[in-house]
């Protein structure tokens, strides 16, 4: 599969927003900040589709069936 130009720059900002979210997760735990920050960070995950919460994924399942 070939890229086009605009779906390479997406590509180079999502790889970019994704490695300023690990930076960020990664400062949080480096400098023992209290939990609410990673609960912030968590939070601004969730919101960008990037974790689903467990007991998120178990009600879908649920509403599967």
């Amino acid at each position: 599969m070939i890229l086009t130009e605009k779906e390479m720059k997406n590509k180079d900002k999502e790889i970019e927003a994704l490695r300023y979210a690990i930076t960020t997760i990664a400062e949080i735990i480096h400098m023992e900040l209290p939990l609410r920050y990673q609960d912030d960070w968590l939070e601004r995950m969730v919101e960008r589709g990037l974790y689903v919460r467990p007991e998120t994924e178990e009600i879908l399942r649920e509403q599967e069936q």
